[in-house]
């Protein structure tokens, strides 16, 4: 993805006691990571990191579609639980590499680097 693509990616960075940054595309806020199929992740299971604490490649049996994207997972029960709060699991920065994000780039990542923070799953392309 080009500059030109975009309009901005605007990143907000406070520092007190607790530190937070949000990160967005203006004008693009719907812009999701997918590929040609518009599978995010790769068609890793979004479920299992956080379950299973590791990159499990998903299904395409087992299927929903959320913000844009084809989330594919390894089970059912992945599903069923993605389905009841897919806001909970589902990658804030839309599958984008979040170091990428915080360098105000949108950058392809790899579903195989990951780490939580907060709860909220994030993927990178550089381990």
């Amino acid at each position: 993805m080009n500059h030109s693509e975009f309009d901005k990616i605007n990143v907000d960075l406070q520092s007190s006691k607790s530190i937070f940054s949000r990160v967005w595309v203006e004008k693009s806020a719907r812009r999701v990571n997918v590929d040609s199929n518009e599978v995010i992740l790769k068609g890793y299971d979004v479920v299992a990191y956080f379950t299973q604490d590791k990159a499990i490649k998903g299904s395409s049996n087992y299927q929903t579609t959320y913000e844009g994207a084809i989330y594919y997972f390894s089970s059912a029960a992945d599903l069923t639980a993605f389905n009841k709060n897919p806001f909970e699991t589902s990658p804030p920065v839309r599958a984008f590499c979040a170091n990428g994000m915080k360098n105000k780039r949108l950058a392809d990542s790899d579903p195989t680097v990951f780490f939580i923070a907060k709860g909220k799953l994030y993927v990178d392309r550089i381990r």
